[in-house]
């Protein structure tokens, strides 16, 4: 068997300690292109309490994770990218909470065997995930990140897909990880245990369609709660050149990306708070809980922010009661 296998608890994974040496590994079925990009329309749909569809606009990059090299400073550039281009776009295995294995291959493939680990009874005694991983994210812009969902396809060793891995963060600085194993649609389900928005409490259920990229991406998100209509929300993009001009393009046209998401979800929330939609507490175990978020600026707080948010909720709440407002901004 290539590689060995990582045994925790009672479940192996196959692959969990394959070197990220951008060379294919032996008895491993050749993937797909180490890099692709996706520039991405992001939806989301809320028919209840308060009607609001959203729309914007982003970028995924879909990269090979055995081809990302990790420097000591734990940054990787996109495969085939010189140098200097880390500067306007890079991952890192940190904002995936993966750990700090020095190979991203590997410590992604360690991640999947805990997350395996604690579900035994759904993947059985063996998951192989020898076969090729892809990462579909935003990754970092000038040194921040800020990735809602990070999606990852893991693959046997003879090329089929058998799981997806869907990173999830809010603006809390929490961060949370659904191993899920689609059927032959590409389709999961998997129970909510993460709250992203404080409009959704931590109740209900997730139905993922997630089929395998190629020319075309599409991940699709349902969540279905008792008693409350559906909240919908999906990415879909088609497949671009990936190649340093790509890069500086984005750079123009969406400078900073991952803080200008943060900020617009956020600018979206208030906009929901001064309709009058039911803020829910959100779990501390559901936030950074005092430890460093990377990338994500932390929540304001204290008496004089709730002074201005309270002046803000008002007037926001009179414009929004006057006008008929579109608002084009990813869901909080």
């Amino acid at each position: 068997m290539p590689g060995r296998s990582l045994r925790l608890d009672s479940v192996t994974v196959e692959g969990a300690s394959s070197a990220g040496s951008g060379n294919a590994r032996p008895g491993v079925t050749s993937g797909p292109a180490p890099l692709a990009l996706y520039e991405t329309s992001v939806r989301h749909s809320r028919s209840g309490p308060i009607r609001h569809d959203v729309y914007a606009r982003s970028y995924w990059w879909l990269v090979d994770v055995d081809q990302l090299q990790v420097d000591g400073r734990g940054v990787a550039a996109l495969p085939g990218f010189p140098a200097w281009t880390t500067r306007l776009a890079s991952i890192r295995p940190a904002d995936l909470d993966i750990g700090s294995v020095p190979s991203f291959g590997a410590a992604l493939r360690r991640k999947v065997a805990e997350l395996a680990a604690r579900e035994n009874s759904q993947w059985g005694r063996t998951l192989d995930v020898e076969g090729p991983a892809q990462l579909a994210c935003t990754g970092r812009v000038a040194g921040a990140g800020f990735d809602p969902l990070s999606v990852v396809w893991l693959h046997s060793a003879s090329g089929e897909p058998v799981a997806v891995l869907a990173v999830v963060r809010n603006t809390y600085g929490g961060l949370h990880h659904y191993l899920l194993r689609p059927d032959a649609r590409g389709r999961a389900e998997v129970p909510k245990s993460f709250m992203v928005s404080p409009f959704h409490d931590g109740e209900g259920r997730y139905v993922l369609d997630v089929p395998p990229p190629g020319d075309e991406l599409y991940v699709g998100i349902r969540l279905e709660r008792e008693g409350e209509p559906d909240f919908l929300a999906s990415v879909s993009g088609t497949k671009q050149a990936a190649t340093p001009k790509t890069l500086i393009g984005l750079a123009l046209r969406r400078p900073i990306e991952p803080v200008a998401v943060s900020a617009k979800i956020r600018a979206h929330g208030v906009y929901l708070w001064a309709r009058g939609l039911r803020v829910h507490p959100v779990p501390e175990s559901d936030t950074s809980a005092g430890r460093e978020a990377p990338g994500v600026p932390p929540a304001p707080r204290g008496p004089v922010t709730a002074m201005f948010a309270l002046g803000t909720k008002w007037i926001l709440a009179a414009v929004a009661g006057g006008m008929s407002v579109r608002i084009e901004y990813p869901d909080g």
